[in-house]
């Protein structure tokens, strides 16, 4: 028996070969498992949305607003009618720290959101050479408007997946 590490998203084969020769792509396990785990639970998965285009802060963009540590996530553009638009995030802001927690990258963004999507947050920002401290809820992002899932999971007793689609 082995241990899952990722799940395969895209498999790149040179020629017209059609075998499993290659690059793969994949998302890691444990990316792959809160997901898993909400579509058992309930059929559809949470995401929180807070309006925010990110990009890291490089040490060339670090050295350029006289900061020691290219550390964050540096707010590029926000959605007016975002969560954090409403804010008060503006684009130039660094993101430093979620409820306490450091964020050293996007990712790790995107991550604390994902994992909590609908929780009050409040976030650490860098403006300038001030640190404020925003509160900010993430809004649950829903298909088309509603609640339900596109895409129904279902599992039988042996414990095998199936998927069905309304239309």
């Amino acid at each position: 028996a082995g241990k899952v590490v990722g799940v395969n998203t895209a498999i790149y084969s040179p020629g017209q070969s059609g075998g499993w020769v290659g690059i793969a792509f994949d998302i890691p396990a444990a990316t792959v498992k809160p997901v898993i785990e909400q579509l058992k639970d309930r059929g559809y998965v949470d995401r929180g949305w807070i309006g925010v285009q990110v990009q890291p802060v490089t040490q060339a963009i670090a050295d350029g607003l006289g900061i020691k540590d290219a550390a964050g996530a540096l707010i590029s553009g926000t959605d007016p009618n975002g969560p954090a638009a409403k804010a008060g995030l503006k684009p130039g802001d660094i993101i430093g720290g979620i409820n306490g927690v450091p964020i050293f990258n996007t990712l790790a963004l995107v991550d604390h959101i994902e994992k909590h999507p609908a929780d009050e947050l409040t976030l650490d920002v860098r403006r300038g050479s001030e640190q404020l401290q925003l509160q900010m809820r993430p809004v649950l992002l829903a298909v088309e408007g509603t609640t339900k899932p596109r895409i129904g999971i279902h599992w039988d007793a042996s414990g095998r997946m199936s998927v069905s689609h309304p239309d």
